[in-house]
């Protein structure tokens, strides 16, 4: 059998399909479908709003367990004829066809598998019909559609979408603890002038139950100088704060300390504790170990050595590539520092975003350059947690990533 031969340049081509290579046609749609919705989403966050509402129930959701969504939208004064639209353009990074946890892999009741199978759109008028188109490249990029193919739809009237339909296995699970908006916009005219609906409704996911401890600690501190240990009672979804942990921490060294030995979390406080006043009083490697024993829960810091760095000089640990929403990563630059600061314990961290596109989802480079700016410089507490400005661009040669050390860009 000959080597079958491939047709990759899809500009214009309408032979068939199953001579284009199966790569080339996921790449022409998916940025087809990307570029074609992320600019319809850019002008219509950009317009006066509609007079109409959306609403999301549930309002909270936990990480990791299978829930079903019901996004209402509710006409307003002006009616929606037949050719109208309305689109939700879903949050980066919720669901996906698949990834790496099975229990993302979404299969509807026929057995198909994929976005289609369990996003379903209802009118509170039976005698109007909808049709549902679901834009979807994965995580990245998901966006539904609904028509409206028959009738019309008055004021006070409604349409249901439910996401994650419950005969679906399993409905849709969300793995990270942040909040997750869907923009929804109407199309009254079918002409692609999309309204927007504010506000926006979203989707809070908090933290399972706390399943391990995590602790941070300074990595050379000065031996006997007081600092703070942070303790992080986290789930095995995404190393999430547990929202609803309790208790009762008892602390304990490999080496000589001085400080609180049993310390109480209130559920308030949603899973995050910070120790002050424990100093290291010796020389040499010392794990700090923290233990809940009612919940049967523990975990122990990084090594804590104070000579382990050169006079003057000490040891820090960052994260220099995140991306966020305002490319292809998830949450806002907001969300993604406090998680850096207070969920990773770290010292130091940099947003990384993609700034090869004209455009990304809401922004232009200008705007999105601005907002990468202000947020770096806000976050910034010199000695405390320190953020670096910079950004990734993208080519055919491969990525590289830029940081500046004035944070001025």
């Amino acid at each position: 059998m000959g080597k079958v031969r491939y047709i990759t340049d899809l500009e214009g081509y309408k032979g068939p399909i199953e001579l284009v290579s199966p790569y080339h046609y996921y790449m022409h749609t998916y940025w087809t479908l990307r570029d074609r919705w992320r600019r319809l989403l850019y002008a219509w966050i950009r317009r006066k709003p509609c007079d109409a509402s959306a609403t999301i129930l549930p309002e909270r959701a936990v990480a990791g367990v299978p829930t079903s969504l019901r996004l209402r939208i509710t006409i307003g004064r002006t009616p929606l004829p037949q050719g109208g639209r309305i689109a939700v353009f879903f949050p980066i990074g919720f669901g996906g066809l698949c990834n790496n946890n099975s229990l993302m892999c979404f299969q509807g009741p026929d057995g198909q598998v994929g976005y289609g199978s369990r996003i379903v759109a209802h009118a509170s008028d039976p005698e109007v019909e909808l049709a549902t188109l679901v834009h979807s490249t994965g995580s990245v990029f998901t966006c539904v559609e609904v028509v409206l193919e028959g009738g019309r739809l008055e004021e006070g009237e409604r349409v249901d979408i439910v996401i994650g339909d419950p005969s679906c296995r399993p409905p849709v699970v969300c793995e990270k603890a942040k909040s997750y908006p869907f923009r929804v916009a109407i199309d009254y005219r079918g002409d692609d002038t999309f309204l927007p609906v504010v506000p926006s409704p979203s989707v809070m996911n908090v933290g399972n139950r706390a399943q391990y401890l995590r602790c941070f600690a300074p990595a050379t501190p000065k031996l006997g100088e007081p600092f703070s240990l942070r303790v992080v009672a986290s789930d095995l979804m995404n190393h999430n704060p547990s929202h609803f942990y309790r208790g009762r921490l008892l602390l304990q060294a490999t080496g000589r300390i001085e400080g609180p030995k049993e310390v109480d979390v209130p559920e308030d406080s949603h899973g995050k504790a910070e120790i002050d006043g424990i100093a290291v009083l010796e020389e040499g490697v010392t794990r700090i170990q923290v233990v809940d024993k009612v919940k049967g829960i523990m975990g122990q810091t990084n090594p804590i050595c104070p000579e382990a760095a050169p006079e003057g000089l000490s040891l820090y640990y960052g994260d220099i590539h995140s991306h966020t929403e305002l490319s292809d990563g998830g949450g806002t630059p907001e969300e993604n520092f406090i998680w850096a600061r207070e969920v990773e314990g770290l010292d130091f961290a940099a947003l990384a975003d993609h700034f090869e596109d004209p455009f990304c989802y809401n922004y232009t480079l200008e705007e999105k350059w601005k907002i990468t700016k202000d947020v770096t410089e806000r976050f910034n507490r010199p000695g405390r947690f320190v953020t670096l400005l910079g950004y990734e661009m993208g080519s055919l040669e491969g990525h590289r990533n830029v940081y500046f050390s004035d944070g001025e860009g």
